[in-house]
């Protein structure tokens, strides 16, 4: 089912993108949305494949870090997620989100 929802999902990109003068925002946008649509409804395998596509697209924003961080977090992947939430804060060492969730998957790890 996901492979067909990723398939169609695709699809629909390249038709929508294809010939229009969508920006990178614009792609990251879309992905973002699918994502947490995703998480929402609780499919978190879902949901990161369209963060990690999102971050492809645009690497340069420290609350993607921190959302896939989350998701990784949620499908029990610790080390992961602090590895986002470290790369957040790279980004933005204000992050105060990123902080707050490091701290969190820090403590879940001792």
């Amino acid at each position: 089912m996901f492979y067909q929802v990723k398939q169609l999902f695709i699809f629909g990109c390249l038709i929508f993108f294809w010939g229009s003068s969508c920006t990178t925002e614009d792609k990251f946008d879309s992905l973002l949305t699918e994502a947490l649509r995703m998480e929402k409804r609780e499919k978190y395998q879902e949901a990161l494949y369209y963060m990690n596509e999102a971050i492809g697209v645009d690497s340069t924003k420290s609350f993607a870090y921190v959302i896939r961080g989350k998701i990784k977090s949620l499908l029990n992947d610790e080390n992961g997620a602090i590895a986002d939430f470290k790369q957040a804060l790279l980004i933005n060492p204000i992050n105060t989100a990123a902080n707050f969730h490091y701290g969190i998957s820090l403590a879940i790890l001792e």
